[in-house]
């Protein structure tokens, strides 16, 4: 007994056709598309912020030492403690030190990493009086992230919405036109002649149609 030809739809039901595809392909571009603009706009993001924490970190660093000259001259040694303790509590920083020009410790808060350290020298009219350690509060970006998703999950979502509709209109582009082709492949093999294929369009499917009908 010959084998009868499958129908379209069941070759619809037993694997996926070109609307699945096309939705799967169309959802997986997509989502390529966003994973990558997201992971190069992190990395823009976090460039830029340690670069604005490292000329702040500066900033902070030259003022302390300004500020601590004349603390050391008058050995007001409370203030100086006072100082980096506020700042330490503030989480403007990890840890500082303050050593005067014969290496002794005035004062001291938090704790010192040595591989982030940085050095800013004390001095009054040019005259060197000590060093200030400074371990700074890196960069935490994820609170920043947080706050970008609840603002743009919304676009996000409108965005996925957009690209599931294109992907089944698409689709579904794909499939009529095969649907059509496969009912007259169906009758030219039943009945030796096919219905006349729409074959007024200029894309690829109007000039196989018009190759079939001719």
């Amino acid at each position: 007994m010959p084998n009868q030809p499958y129908s379209l739809r069941q070759l619809m039901h037993s694997r996926l056709t070109l609307v699945h595809k096309t939705i799967l392909l169309t959802g997986l571009i997509f989502s390529l598309s966003l994973a990558v603009f997201a992971t190069v706009t992190y990395r823009q993001l976090n460039q830029v912020a340690i670069a604005q924490a490292q000329s702040l970190g500066d900033r902070l660093g030259r003022q302390l030492a300004m500020v601590s000259a004349p603390m050391i001259l008058s050995q007001d040694l409370i203030s100086l403690n006072i100082m980096l303790s506020d700042l330490h509590q503030q989480e403007s920083l990890i840890g500082a030190t303050i050593i005067d020009i014969d290496g002794r410790t005035l004062a001291k808060t938090g704790w010192l990493d040595k591989h982030s350290t940085r050095t800013y020298p004390i001095s009054l009219d040019e005259h060197q009086l000590g060093v200030i350690y400074l371990d700074l509060v890196p960069v935490n970006l994820i609170p920043s992230l947080d706050k970008l998703m609840q603002t743009a999950w919304p676009t996000v979502g409108l965005a996925s919405l957009i690209s599931l509709l294109a992907g089944v209109w698409f689709g579904l582009r794909l499939y009529r036109p095969l649907s059509r082709l496969h009912v007259a492949q169906q009758q030219l093999i039943a009945h030796g002649k096919m219905p006349r294929l729409d074959d007024q369009h200029s894309d690829e499917w109007g000039v196989i149609n018009f190759n079939l009908n001719t």
